[in-house]
Order: C-alpha cells, then structure tokens, then sequence
C-alpha cells in the first residue's frame, strides 16, 4: 500500500521536490523497495502471470532505441518504464486489490491534504491563471500547473469509487471522498480530467447495471451507442459546451503531426519517447505543424504509439488495453475480490485521458496501467477461466491453489 502511494505521488513530480530527482530515479528506487519487500515476504508470493503483450510492448521500446533520433531518451525512458513494470509487478505478487485500491486512494489524499497546506501557506504558489483570465483562479496545488494537478486526482477517482469501505456509513464516506476529488479536479479548471471523472463515475454505475442482468446490460450498451451518435452528430455544440473548439485547443494539428511522423516509418515508428526532447523526430514533425511552438507530447495516446513504435507497437498496446478489459470485467462479475472494479474503471480512466492527453505513456500513467495488468491476470481465475498461454506466460511463484495463504478470498 505504501509502495503504491509512493508511485502515485512521485512518479508525477510535485513542483518543490521536482528538481531534487528524475523520474527515472524515482523509478529506480520504486523497482529496489518493491524489490526488498518482496524478498521479506518471499513465502507469501502469488503466482502472477506476465502479460505477453505488456512484456512484447516493453522489450520493443528498448528495441527502438536502435532506430530513434533521441536514443538516449529512448534509452532512458525504456529503462524507467521496464522499472515501473517490475516494481507493479512485485507489488501486485504480494498485495490484495483492496490494499493496491486503499494505498490510490491515500495518495490522492495526501495530495490534497499537502496543497491545502500550501494554499493557506502560500496562495500565489498554489493558484494558476486559467486560460483567459487576468486572476489566479485555478487550483494546481503542489503541482507545476493545473492540469497535471488534476491529472493526478483524476487517476484516484476509480480508487475511491471501488475501494471497500468497512462500516454502515461506507455509503457517506465513498460520496464524501468523491465530492471532495471531484471538487478539486473542478477547482483545478482542468476540462478534460472533470470530463472523464464524470465519465468514470458513469461507467461504474454502468458495471453495476450491466453484473446485475442481461437487461441492464443491454440497456447500458444501448444508452452508450445513443450518447455516441448523438455526441458525434452534435461534436460542435458538445465541444462548446466544455470550453473547446473544433480544433481542441491546436491539438488537431499536433495528431497531424504524429501522422507524418507515422507515414515515415510505419512498421516500426520513430522510437519510443515518454516525453520529446528538442531535436527529436515527433518534436520537429509538430514544431513544423505548430509553427515553430514545442510540445512535450501528443495529446492523444494511440497516435504518440503509432508514431514512436509504429503499427507493431499500437497492436502490443492493443492488445494490453483487450487482456485488461476482458479480464478485469472476469473478475468485477465474479464478486469474490474486493475492490474489482478498480481494474476496469481504471482502464476507462486510463483510455478516456489518452484521448487528448497523455495517459499510460507517462510515467505515472504506466504505473497504474501494469498494476492493472497484472493484477487483472492475477485474479482473473477465481472467474472460472484459465489465462491462454499467449495472453500471458506463467513465472515462478505459488499455484492457484496456494493463493488462499496470501489472500483467502483469491481462490
């Protein structure tokens, strides 16, 4: 649990600390404290299967170092990420959902609770000019801006809305932890993070309709396909309701700047960058389309794959987003784990941010996503359902049969 609120809290690099390590450090020592205490509890050890996908994904980004214009960065991110990944698995061999779930949860609230602190210490740091505005009215806490601030409470809200709560009053303490988060996403004037909040909580009572019956189900794909056709006959005045215009604030432009990048090699892309440094292939292809202007990302997900690791690379991370999905809905329906919904409604996180931010490819972001992978293979046998060979491939650790010594609801 503290692990989990360590990676939340540091793997997005609060503003007063952020010049005293990287996040590849960061990272580092998350994989050696995962490490450790692992070995202290070796004799507790689940088995957890690693995702094929996810292991071809993380292999490919070290292979790309080999063709990348930035190959030190390529480099370094590839080892960041192949750290988080070893440390998310580590975490999920010897700790419950519900712990994963609780350690989200605390460390959202120790974001709050430290930029709470900072606004009554210091107001002019914890505000932000809004875009538009002469006055210091968006909340960006401890955060370098508003919109990483509320990046960050937007990837609790699956957390609070799955976690077990023990008590009668778990009721009032889950709506009072959501209106706390979703009010601070609010006050941070981030559109996109209240947008997907909004979204999540939608989809969480979408779940609970769809386990209850094949009418429920039907009715939440029916209600979804609508508010598709509708949003998409209507995208202008949608856009309008939430602040955007038809070009989202330039990102259209920056995508068709990833896709020239993709048309120049799209087997295997320009090579995986977490973050573009100057100089670098999707730097310039965007710079060109932005008039000269830097961006450190692409502002959509499955286009920053498509043009680092090519189609090969969209297929892997494909196939990661479908393992996660379908095995994390296996084991929300089967009722036996507390906190399961973390793992979906996290995936709807994950995927509605990646449309016009950056999601799992950053550091934070691919935290969650492995401890979603792996724990959703974990646990996906309690539904009754073997894990095929190429979804993921077994390691060492104790048989399925054994799993009640760690967690007695795992069998």
């Amino acid at each position: 649990m503290l692990l989990v609120m360590l990676g939340v809290v540091l793997l997005a690099p609060p503003e007063a600390i952020s010049s005293y390590y990287s996040v590849l450090s960061a990272s580092v020592v998350l994989a050696l404290l995962a490490a450790m205490a692992a070995w202290l509890r070796r004799l507790e050890a689940a088995a957890v299967a690693i995702p094929t996908a996810l292991a071809l994904l993380v292999a490919l980004m070290f292979a790309s170092t080999l063709w990348s214009s930035a190959s030190w960065f390529t480099l370094r991110d590839s080892v960041t990420f192949l750290c988080l990944t070893i440390a998310a698995w580590l975490i999920v061999k010897h700790t419950s959902l519900q712990s994963i779930a609780v350690g989200v949860v605390g460390a959202g609230l120790l974001v709050l609770a430290a930029s709470g602190v900072l606004l009554i210490v210091d107001p002019m740091l914890a505000l932000e000019r809004s875009a538009g505005s002469f006055e210091y009215d968006a909340f960006q806490g401890i955060y370098a801006n508003r919109n990483l601030f509320g990046l960050v409470l937007l990837g609790c809200i699956p957390a609070v809305l799955a976690v077990e709560i023990p008590g009668r009053g778990a009721l009032v303490w889950r709506a009072l932890l959501l209106v706390t988060f979703v009010g601070a996403i609010a006050a941070s004037r981030s559109t996109t993070s209240l947008i997907i909040a909004i979204l999540v909580i939608i989809a969480a009572v979408a779940m609970g309709l769809a386990r209850r019956s094949r009418i429920g189900a039907l009715a939440v794909a029916g209600a979804a396909i609508g508010a598709a056709i509708v949003a998409a006959t209507n995208w202008t005045l949608v856009l309008s309701l939430f602040g955007k215009n038809s070009t989202l604030t330039g990102r259209v432009e920056i995508w068709a700047g990833l896709i020239d990048v993709f048309r120049g090699s799209p087997v295997i892309g320009a090579g995986f960058l977490r973050e573009w440094p100057g100089g670098s292939t999707q730097a310039m292809a965007v710079a060109e389309r932005m008039n000269g202007v830097h961006f450190a990302h692409g502002h959509n997900e499955l286009l920053s794959w498509l043009a680092g690791l090519g189609v090969i690379g969209v297929i892997l991370v494909l196939a990661v987003y479908a393992s996660n999905y379908w095995a994390g809905w296996l084991v929300y329906r089967n009722r036996l784990i507390p906190a399961s919904a973390w793992l979906v409604l996290t995936m709807v996180m994950i995927n509605g941010r990646g449309l016009t931010e950056t999601s799992e490819s950053s550091a934070n972001g691919w935290f969650l996503f492995a401890l979603v992978a792996f724990a959703s293979i974990r646990y996906v046998e309690t539904s009754g359902r073997r894990t095929p060979r190429m979804v993921a491939f077994p390691v060492m650790g104790k048989r399925r049969d054994q799993l009640a010594a760690v967690d007695p609801i795992a069998t």
